[in-house]
């Protein structure tokens, strides 16, 4: 069954049984018919066999491609290219504004490199600084560490240079021994007998050699009596403000040589201002005496 399609032009548009105008148009078709084309009250025919030839006479005709355009398509495509350009435009603008953005970033972002540079070199200012604050500080800790050294060495010598007449009283009371003879004390030396005795001792191997200077060495050698029984004594004396565990062991170790060079009994004495827990059992498993002397005065803490 064979169909006719007519198609009128008009305007440059296409309607569908549409008024005639002075400028028309008309197409048929069928399945088994080609295209007759009336211009100006001349009829022509095309053939349509296939969609190549359908394609080929919209190029051949605008007009009639746009009116197949405008049926075909929606509104909505056929403003695409509009919609399209709308876009591009606002792309443009935003990615305008964003260059702006991006340009104050990076010049902020230049100012906190800037800034951040000058604190850096600040900062190595100030470490130099302290740097050179700190070695100040350590060569003035070491100076007051030397003057401490020395005044403490200066204590400690007077501490010894007096101790003989503080220990005095404090040996009666303590120990009841009086009548004391200072064999070693400050600013004295051994005596010639007293080496000899000691010599003599190493040649008979009561003692061992050079015993003689741990006696000279000694802060103070004393020779008295027993208040209880009138007995001869010997007292090796070891004075410092801080009793420590060498003063302990040189007490013990003198007195032991006084006993042996002598034969008769010798008291290992420690004596101080102070001496810790530690120290002090140390004194008592040895046999040592600890004699604390009262500070003369008490430094500042």
């Amino acid at each position: 069954m064979s169909q006719i399609i007519r198609l009128c032009y008009a305007g440059g548009g296409i309607a569908s049984n549409g008024p005639q105008s002075s400028k028309r148009a008309i197409i048929v078709a069928s399945p088994r018919a080609g295209a007759i084309r009336l211009r100006d009250g001349k009829i022509s025919m095309t053939t349509i066999s296939n969609i190549d030839d359908l394609v080929r006479i919209l190029r051949e005709r605008p007009e009639w491609l746009k009116a197949v355009r405008e049926l075909v398509l929606t509104e909505e495509l056929l403003r695409l290219p509009e919609t399209v350009a709308q876009l591009a435009e606002e792309f443009r603008e935003y990615a305008k504004q964003a260059n702006e953005r991006l340009d104050r970033l990076e010049a902020t972002l230049t100012q906190l490199v800037e800034f951040a540079r000058q604190t850096n070199e600040r900062l190595d200012r100030l470490e130099a600084g302290q740097t050179q604050a700190n070695e100040r500080l350590d060569r003035t800790e070491r100076r007051l560490d030397r003057i401490e050294n020395q005044l403490n060495d200066v204590r400690g010598d007077t501490f010894e240079i007096t101790a003989a007449r503080r220990i005095m009283p404090e040996l009666f009371r303590q120990l009841g021994i009086y009548g004391c003879d200072t064999i070693i004390g400050p600013g004295m030396t051994l005596a010639r007998e007293r080496i000899d005795d000691i010599r003599r001792a190493q040649t008979e191997g009561a003692v061992e050699r050079n015993s003689e200077y741990e006696i000279a060495y000694a802060d103070l050698v004393l020779y008295g009596r027993r208040d209880s029984d009138d007995s001869p004594v010997w007292v090796a004396i070891e004075a410092s403000v801080k009793i420590d565990e060498h003063d302990v062991s040189r007490a013990r170790q003198r007195a032991d040589i006084l006993a042996a060079v002598y034969e008769e009994p010798a008291l290992a004495v420690v004596a101080g201002e102070s001496i810790d827990n530690r120290d002090r059992t140390r004194a008592n498993d040895a046999g040592v005496v600890v004699i604390n002397i009262r500070p003369r005065y008490r430094p500042e803490s």
